[in-house]
């Protein structure tokens, strides 16, 4: 890949005798073609710096596999020697650029694998020519060794898969970079060094990411032996300012390397989210490894502190609300629609309800981020407070409002609302779109800064409430019909039980559990509302209560969404049977939702008693319903 500033002059490139001759131009802006045989062209734009001994490759389109071959064309120059076809420049030791924008820049040492970018498309084959050529092929070339460098006390040992060759690179670059930094190097080089290791780690397959993140937790985090020593100084000294300034330097070393990392990496463009993005491949890779791996306390400390500089960047003062309608940018709407992780939508049409009469929808948008919405929150104007998403999500177009309420027909097109008819504002659903930001609370900001916006438009609101799924109750309720079969809980009241065995032509309890497990794992009888249906409507609903409000996990509600509705002070208010029958629905909850109820002047308190004594606020339905099937529960473990 070249860009000559000659056209009398053309270079050959040659791999296993196959000619690629293709890559003359006088136009910095025109895209070469490198040929490879029968198997690939790859379209790669660049250029020679003219007086220099550069070669810069500018990444583009599509990205290949890894393991693929990547030319890496050097210039012929007076000062370059160039090899026979096929070798290593062996004094090609300054392969940079001037400029750092977008560039991938290989320096020193080639490694014997590259990803890159290309388009792939048939290619014909040619003699090779006589004329010599520089050719780097990933397995010829040997990786030239780190020189050994003073070890970091106190660092983990822990064995780990074999490095690639681009783990080595991104190992050096942050090496260099942080050399930069101590050797007071001036910015614009500290600038460059840090755009290579955020080209590098783009093009870095996910296998590499655990290595990348051990080796910024191994050898870029707080030396220890050097903040005993300062400490021990410290400890000494008479106040005064020579003690503030010990005080200073031990601080310093406390902070680990890896946060002066981020911070630069944050600075490129682009560089929240790519630290975002970052932070997600991380939170991958401490899922996956494992707690007794000397490197996960590392790996854990690593998080913390990526976590809370991200935090301190995505201040609720950083965001920016907004209203997102029909006549938003495509591509917001487009990106609402994309992230939707509570009801999917299924069209533009469906799309256009969110977004129109009745319904409102807010993004929470970040300087960094214009394009991005971070967290989204779909919310609906009704007069009463929701019982069932069907209502909400799935009601046609056309319609009067009073038709709409009562199910009525269509005949009428709503174009403007009618605020006599809207007391009650529902959050039907709320998505974070970044997994990079991943608990870091921003969704409660957003259903604030919601209500306050509501309330400007509708003074007279009254009401306000989720509609909320109960993500993990199916699988808990397995859970507990397993107990039930080995003798350890019961589940349904005597009566309940024989009247199922009649309905299900159960043969013997064992057989009732067996029906019952049945029944559960189909969920087709919801669809109707026949006998089974009302038969299991009581037993179900005393479950779910049970497992929203007694069931918890070091302390907090074990349903994830009705701890974060309880940490921003919401009330456990009713349950609703057949609430949901979509698919998921009926997979994650048995078709229940729950609404959670925000009573504006008792958020507060209620927030501040479940954050301390983990005190959940409910309705009194709710509290009796799960009272009897702990009462049911504790009576079989007794016998």
């Amino acid at each position: 890949m070249v860009q000559n500033t000659n056209t009398d002059s053309v270079d050959y490139f040659v791999e296993n005798g196959i000619k690629i001759d293709d890559i003359q131009s006088d136009d910095a802006e025109q895209q070469v073609l490198l040929q490879r045989g029968s198997e690939n062209k790859f379209a790669l734009p660049g250029m020679i710096v003219p007086g220099s001994r550069a070669v810069q490759l500018l990444l583009g389109t599509p990205r290949l596999a890894p393991g693929r071959h990547f030319f890496m064309a050097a210039c012929r120059s007076p000062d370059m020697a160039v090899p026979a076809a096929s070798g290593v420049p062996t004094d090609c030791q300054h392969l940079a650029s001037p400029s750092s924008e977008n560039l991938l820049l290989f320096s020193e040492s080639p490694m014997r694998q590259w990803s890159g970018r290309g388009i792939a498309t048939n290619a014909g084959a040619d003699e090779p020519p006589a004329a010599p050529a520089i050719v780097l092929t990933p397995a010829e070339v040997p990786v030239a060794a780190e020189p050994e460098r003073e070890a970091t006390p106190q660092r983990s040992e822990a064995a780990a898969p074999p490095q690639s060759a681009m783990v080595m690179y991104l190992r050096k670059a942050l090496r260099d970079l942080v050399e930069a930094r101590n050797e007071a190097k001036a910015p614009h080089t500290v600038e460059v060094l840090t755009r290579h290791v955020v080209v590098a780690y783009s093009e870095a397959a996910p296998a590499d990411h655990q290595h990348f993140f051990r080796i910024l937790a191994d050898e870029h985090g707080v030396d220890h032996a050097k903040v005993a020593s300062a400490a021990s100084e410290l400890s000494g000294m008479q106040e005064g300012a020579q003690q503030l300034k010990r005080e200073e330097a031990l601080a310093a070393l406390l902070q680990p390397d890896y946060v002066w990392i981020f911070k630069q990496l944050g600075r490129t463009e682009g560089g929240v989210k790519f630290l975002v993005d970052m932070r997600a491949h991380l939170l991958r890779v401490l899922s996956a490894t494992d707690a007794s791996d000397p490197a996960a306390a590392l790996l854990r400390s690593l998080g913390s502190a990526l976590k809370e500089l991200i935090a301190l960047w995505f201040s609720v003062g950083f965001l920016q609300l907004e209203r997102i309608t029909w006549q938003s940018p495509c591509g917001m709407l487009e990106k609402v629609s994309e992230y939707e992780a509570v009801h999917p939508v299924r069209n533009w049409t469906d799309l256009k309800r969110r977004v129109g009469p009745y319904r409102r929808c807010f993004v929470f948008t970040h300087n960094a981020m214009p394009s991005e919405p971070v967290v989204v929150l779909h919310t609906a104007l009704t007069p009463d407070i929701s019982s069932s998403i069907q209502d909400i999500v799935r009601k046609p177009r056309r319609f009067s409002l009073s038709e709409y309420l009562q199910g009525g027909a269509e005949d009428m097109l709503l174009n403007d609302e009618d605020p006599a008819q809207i007391t009650s504002a529902i959050f039907y659903s709320i998505s974070s779109t970044q997994k990079g930001l991943q608990g870091i609370e921003l969704g409660n900001y957003l259903i604030k800064r919601v209500v306050r916006e509501l309330l400007a438009e509708y003074p007279h609101l009254s009401q306000f409430s989720s509609l909320s799924p109960i993500p993990g109750f199916k699988s808990w309720l397995t859970t507990e019909i397993n107990k039930a079969e080995r003798g350890q809980c019961e589940l349904l009241k005597p009566e309940e039980w024989a009247e199922l065995a009649q309905l299900a032509e159960a043969d013997g309890p064992a057989d009732a559990l067996r029906q019952l497990r049945r029944l559960v794992g189909s969920c087709g009888w919801l669809e109707e509302d026949g006998q089974l249906c009302e038969l299991l409507r009581p037993p179900l609903m005393r479950l779910c209560a049970r497992y929203l409000y007694r069931e918890k996990r070091r302390g907090s509600a074990l349903d994830s969404v009705a701890n974060f509705h309880l940490r921003n002070g919401a009330v456990m208010w009713r349950l609703n049977w057949r609430a949901d029958l979509t698919p998921r629905g009926l997979t994650n909850s048995c078709g229940i939702m729950v609404n959670y109820r925000y009573f504006l002047d008792q958020t507060q308190h209620n927030s501040e008693q479940y954050l301390s004594t983990q005190t959940i606020a409910a309705s009194e339905s709710i509290r009796e319903m799960a009272e009897a099937a702990a009462s049911l529960a504790r009576a079989r473990a007794a016998l």
